[in-house]
């Protein structure tokens, strides 16, 4: 039976006020959520940000000298201050989350610099854009948005080969980090390359409303495997490839990382990654290359390379590791671009104290630098920015 006019009008009344009402409860939350300046922060003494995915928290009480924009230096950027700059990209090497910053090579090297030059000319700073579990991705990111600016000196790239390639890689996302779901990735598009995430449709709603945001990250809301422009066929073969790399990572002591030392990888997903990561290095040099600054890259291998035991074990699980590859591939790729690359490698190998001098022991703090390792890293860029043009930096052939 149908509803008299009268009622169906204040039906409609009643709907349209209920919609007004849920929409002002909706936009008043969600301005209180900004005045109250509500984070969501994917893990702690970390801060969400819309490009990068996250920076470091300035409020977290483990860090010193973190400045608003959450990154660790000395101080908070003047750009028009009289100073020359040097901007590091890097990750949790560069962050130095073990120590006080004043014991780390970016702040070692500002300290440094300021030393040599002996007051003659503006003072020297070192901008630090550098995050933790950071990948070539969020470096290229930050040095398009803030590093180009501060118009620098030099550019300090930090690379860490054996986790980048992962990092960059968005079929390998969840076997290395659980940070992934908020990670800006590069894919290659038609031979170029297109910035996405995991779920796109999800950033945009994290990016445009703290609701969806403090939601999203208090209910733990799982991340689909989601990326616009793959046909049927193609999802189901990454999916097919992250399966067969989770398997792998119970069968290896560091699971899908390791692949990056093995010269032919059968995943396509670690040769994916590879291919992504060669790009993104060839873009952070065109870009400094562009903007005539001299690029420096330190490239970092992962300490247990140099530990027989370890290669030991492992090799038997993976037969064709080899344990220089990811850092030599890098440094190829950067020399053949016509950048000068420190390879903490060879500096290891080449001079003394011996290898365990320059990290943490195993199981401390995930086998990044000690603080001989930061000091001797500090002087390594010192003296290859102090180094005359020509020899600093090279040009291709």
């Amino acid at each position: 039976m149908a509803l008299p006019g009268s009622k169906r009008h204040d039906l409609r009344i009643r709907l349209a006020l209920s919609l007004c009402a849920a929409m002002v409860a909706l936009t008043g939350a969600e301005i209180g959520l900004r005045i109250v300046a509500v984070d969501l922060n994917p893990d702690p003494c970390l801060r969400y940000h819309r490009d990068l995915g996250w920076t470091l928290d300035s409020e977290c009480d483990r860090l010193d000298r973190i400045t608003r924009a959450g990154f660790r230096q000395t101080h908070e950027p003047d750009r028009a201050a009289a100073r020359r700059r040097v901007v590091v990209l890097g990750d949790s090497f560069s962050v130095g989350a073990a120590f006080p910053y004043s014991l780390t090579y970016p702040s070692l090297l500002e300290s440094r610099l300021n030393a040599t030059s002996g007051g003659d000319g503006a003072p020297w700073e070192v901008v630090n854009l550098s995050g933790v579990d950071w990948g070539t991705a969020q470096q290229l990111i930050a040095m398009r948005r803030y590093g180009v600016d501060l118009k620098p000196e030099a550019v300090v790239l930090q690379v860490f080969p054996f986790n980048d390639v992962c990092n960059n890689s968005i079929g390998m996302a969840f076997l290395c980090s659980h940070l992934d779901p908020h990670r800006p990735y590069f894919v290659v598009d038609s031979d170029r390359l297109r910035l996405t995430q995991l779920s796109p449709l999800r950033a945009r709603a994290r990016a445009i409303s703290r609701i969806f945001g403090v939601l999203e990250t208090q209910l733990g809301w799982g991340v689909p495997f989601e990326e616009p422009g793959l046909s049927r066929t193609e999802r189901r073969a990454r999916r097919q490839d992250a399966r067969h790399a989770a398997t792998l990572r119970a069968e290896l002591t560091f699971s899908a990382l390791l692949y990056t030392m093995v010269p032919e990888p059968e995943q396509r997903i670690v040769r994916d990654g590879w291919q992504v990561t060669e790009r993104l290095l060839n873009e952070v040099v065109g870009l400094c290359r562009e903007q005539g600054i001299p690029l420096v890259a330190l490239v970092i291998p992962f300490a247990e390379i140099f530990n027989p035991d370890w290669l030991s074990e492992n090799r038997a699980a993976e037969r064709d590791i080899v344990p220089g590859h990811a850092t030599s591939k890098v440094e190829g790729i950067l020399r053949s671009r016509g950048s000068r690359v420190i390879s903490v490698r060879e500096r290891i190998v080449a001079g003394s104290p011996g290898w365990r001098s320059y990290f943490f022991p195993h199981g401390l703090d995930d086998r990044h630098f000690s603080e001989v390792g930061h000091a001797r890293v500090a002087d390594w860029i010192l003296e290859d920015l102090l180094a005359p043009a020509e020899d600093s930096i090279e040009t291709p052939g």
